[in-house]
């Protein structure tokens, strides 16, 4: 076991001190501290804290996120229990800040992300389209001067009205399975550390908090910080339907043999005519096919669906989509009907064991419902490749019934304060606001 240990204000050459049970070596050190401008912006400054008053990183860690330097000198020895961890203290941070980017790239390929919608390449791609969402930040958990977690957050305000807070982009993208962004180990540290810090900051009236993970650290934490007195709080379920797959023959992906019969139908029927399917991830081709799935999607649902509504968000999807494809982790199951012409697309997310069903455009007047074509032959692709299963996330919908096997459950989570600024808005319809279901998005 390591620890980190307080070094007291003195210089610690060769010091020893008895401390608990457990005897650990650490390194007697001096700082050299990075540049200014890595560790002492407003931005960072507080998370990365002089080095006399600081709990050491290591050294691998400060290099990976240019944080400072440590050469280390002649070991000392300082017992130390794990009764005594160090505080985590949470700071409001810029999205493209050069730590939050090397944190998020390094918690990434640890496997710390559990939903596509966490990925740097996603958000990343949200803080260079700053228009669509203008008030996002990134909360970064630190254990002094080592970054340890994070969360996306975006801020509202408005003149005259209640500000709020909520997962960056949640009023239009619909993220869904939220969670901290930490190692497993530190996951319920880091998600405590951001809900006090919630808590605490009076910048915000409202908290809404959708499709967060129901099993998840963050939905616990906030369930126990945001309680009364001091706050009215309303926590809402979320099912997201779910099609499990793995080595499964076609009759248990698609137990209805009704189902199974017009999904094969609509594939032959397109070949029959010169159509057919395609899946398609290349980083250069598939914007070009997310455009006409925008296109077609806008068509068909109008103002009821505001995810692809703007053109800032329509240039944040295809930035977006370009960097995720690049990584394996975006595709479009493209279906061409006679002569070629565009029948249908289904715009898809790749994680981990799992595929996510994000979207879809359909052309009008098309038979054999291209949709259901698309979804099914999807669900068979993915198990062919060796997806273990196939997320249909947030949305009660019926064509989603007819092809789940069971639901992954997320909550959301409401919180309103009391504060005067807030009540004097309206108390009735913010209640009813915090009482309401979350609005279906059209995807």
């Amino acid at each position: 076991m390591t620890l980190s240990l307080p070094i007291p204000r003195r210089k610690c050459e060769g010091y020893a001190t008895s401390w608990g049970s457990a005897t650990l070596p650490i390194w007697s050190h001096t700082w050299r501290h990075a540049p200014r401008s890595s560790i002492d912006s407003p931005s960072t400054r507080g998370c990365a804290s002089s080095a006399e008053n600081s709990w050491p990183a290591s050294t691998q860690s400060r290099a990976d996120l240019g944080m400072a330097e440590m050469t280390d000198g002649a070991p000392a020895t300082v017992a130390a229990t794990d009764a005594w961890p160090p505080p985590l203290r949470v700071r409001r941070m810029p999205a493209k800040d050069p730590i939050v980017r090397r944190l998020w790239r390094r918690l990434q390929g640890d496997g710390a992300v559990g939903t596509p919608f966490l990925t740097y390449e996603w958000c990343a791609a949200l803080a260079d389209v700053p228009e669509s969402c203008p008030g996002f930040e990134v909360l970064v958990a630190c254990r002094e001067n080592e970054p340890v977690g994070l969360f996306p957050v975006e801020w509202i305000r408005a003149d005259g009205r209640p500000a709020l807070v909520g997962p960056a982009g949640w009023r239009w993208l619909a993220p869904d399975h939220m969670d901290a962004v930490a190692p497993a180990s530190e996951r319920p540290a880091v998600a405590r550390a951001l809900a006090r810090h919630l808590r605490r900051s009076r910048d915000w009236d409202v908290a809404d908090f959708q499709g967060l993970d129901a099993e998840g650290a963050l939905a616990s934490a906030l369930r126990n910080e945001l309680v009364p007195p001091h706050f009215v709080v309303a926590v809402r379920k979320d099912p997201s339907p779910v099609v499990v797959m793995g080595p499964r023959s076609d009759q248990e992906l698609l137990p209805s043999r009704n189902l199974r019969q017009q999904v094969r139908r609509g594939l032959r029927v397109a070949e029959r005519h010169g159509g057919g399917l395609s899946v398609v991830s290349d980083p250069e081709t598939l914007p070009g096919l997310l455009e006409v799935m925008m296109r077609l999607h806008n068509a068909r649902f109008g103002e009821a669906s505001e995810v692809f509504a703007t053109p800032a968000r329509r240039r944040f999807h295809l930035l977006a989509a370009r960097r995720m494809a690049a990584v394996g982790a975006a595709r479009v199951y493209h279906l061409r009907s006679a002569d070629g012409a565009d029948a249908g697309l289904l715009y898809a997310f790749a994680h981990g064991p799992r595929l996510y069903y994000y979207s879809m455009g359909i052309a009008p007047d098309q038979a054999q419902s291209p949709g259901r074509t698309l979804l099914g032959q999807a669900v068979l692709h993915g198990a062919a490749e060796g997806f273990e299963e196939f997320d249909l996330l947030r949305g009660d919908h019926e064509y989603k019934r007819r092809f789940a096997h069971g639901e992954r459950m997320d909550v959301t989570v409401r919180a309103l304060r009391l504060t005067p600024r807030a009540l004097a808005f309206s108390t009735p319809v913010l209640l009813r606001w915090l009482a309401r279901r979350p609005r279906r998005s059209c995807r």
